[in-house]
Order: structure tokens, then C-alpha cells, then sequence
């Protein structure tokens, strides 16, 4: 194989590796204390700028942060998860899973999705992006307000 093939097939190598890091949903995992405070910080700084996780209420976010608060005390008293007895390690763990449910759902419905159109009368496209939250809203408002419509009496005079 030539140096040529080489390089390609290593770019082709890096090119899957990243898109495939990039699919994957980064994840709380509490196994040690160190562990636990490096990805907390990252979390924490991710809500804090509302970017990220912009369609989280604040009751959402609330209930995340309370969360990391109660798994920082259990991880800073033990050091890690094998130390921990049972019943704090299922604590531990139903908090884990609730901070990663809570934030996988709040990204997906946080990211952007844009389109490009032409309105009406018009020959200039504008782009136009909201989230997926947002489309979702839309289209469930449009939705209440045709079954409205479909259900109210006409107000169309009659033709005798």
C-alpha cells in the first residue's frame, strides 16, 4: 500500500471516529468522585448558559441540579460507588438516570432545525430556524385549532 492509500484510509478512520463520537450522547456516569466533579462542572455550565439546553423549564433544570447535589454529597463521603452500601448506590443510580434522561430529552428538543423558503411575492429566501420544541408547539397548536374549527357550527349564511 502507497503512502497515498495510507493517509487516505487514516483520514477516512478519523472522519468515522469522530462522527460517530459526535452521535453519542455524553453521559453522567458516577463511578468516583473525581470523575463525577468533572463531568458535574461541565453539566452545571452547560444549564447555566441555556444554550445547550434551552427547552428545559426551570423546574426541569431545578430538579437536575438538586440531583448533582445529592450525588456530589453521597460521592464526596465515599469516594466512589464500590465503597457505597446498596441502598445509597441505587440512590446514586436513580439520580444518575434521572439527570440523564432529563438532559438527553432537553437536547433533542433544544436543537435547531432551519429551513430556507421563499415566501410569497418574493425572490429572496429566508431562513428561518426554531427548535424542535418549538416546531412541535406549532404543530400541536395548529392541530387544537383545526379540531376547533372542524368542531364549530358555521357561521356561513345558507343559501335558501
Amino acid at each position: 500500500m502507497n503512502a497515498l492509500h495510507t493517509c487516505a484510509l487514516a483520514s477516512l478512520f478519523l472522519l468515522a471516529t469522530a462522527v460517530r463520537a459526535g452521535d453519542r450522547e455524553p453521559r453522567l456516569a458516577a463511578s468516583d468522585y473525581a470523575g463525577f466533579e468533572a463531568q458535574s462542572a461541565v453539566i452545571r455550565r452547560d444549564l447555566a448558559q441555556g444554550k445547550i439546553y434551552s427547552e428545559l423549564d426551570q423546574r426541569q433544570r431545578n430538579e437536575v441540579l438538586a440531583a448533582l447535589d445529592r450525588m456530589h454529597a453521597a460521592l464526596e463521603a465515599q469516594g466512589n460507588i464500590a465503597s457505597m452500601p446498596e441502598d445509597a448506590k441505587l440512590r446514586v443510580f436513580n439520580d444518575q438516570e434521572l439527570v440523564n434522561a432529563t438532559l438527553t430529552k432537553g437536547r433533542e428538543d433544544s436543537s435547531l432545525l432551519c429551513s430556507r423558503e421563499t415566501p410569497v411575492g418574493s425572490h429572496r429566501p429566508v431562513i428561518s430556524c426554531e427548535t424542535v420544541a418549538e416546531r412541535r408547539r406549532k404543530r400541536d397548536q395548529s392541530k387544537d385549532t383545526m379540531r376547533a374549527l372542524q368542531r364549530a357550527p358555521s357561521s356561513l349564511p345558507t343559501v335558501p
